[in-house]
């Protein structure tokens, strides 16, 4: 039925909690682009040095936008990692990446649609 399975978040919920977007979404990808990404770790981020990033989106990015948001169940104190141009722009626990220009939702999916340095 082309649901996803959620993965275990670090808190007591459901084995069965799956979802599935209903808006066509920026897939995670086994081969990253090295100088426009976006990366994920389901660990914090004093644990992310030794990992590697269970989740990588290539960001192809139009006046800032991203020409399909990325969608993923997350925990707000997992490692989220953007790297722009083969530079880190910005690293940090997810609840603390989104600021006033950085238009990133969570809780307890990872919702972007917009990222601004």
């Amino acid at each position: 039925m082309g649901f996803i399975k959620f993965p275990t978040r670090g808190y007591s919920e459901s084995e069965l909690t799956f979802f599935r977007p209903l808006i066509e979404v920026t897939k995670s990808n086994g081969n990253p682009d090295d100088f426009n990404k976006l990366e994920l770790w389901d660990v914090e981020p004093y644990q992310s040095t030794n990992n590697s990033p269970r989740w990588i989106w290539n960001l192809e990015l139009s006046n800032n936008k991203l020409e399909k948001p990325i969608i993923q169940p997350c925990n707000v104190n997992w490692n989220l990692r953007w790297t722009k141009n083969g530079k880190i722009v910005r690293e940090d626990k997810v609840k603390y990446f989104s600021d006033k220009d950085n238009q990133i939702e969570f809780c307890p999916f990872l919702y972007v649609k917009e990222l601004m340095e």
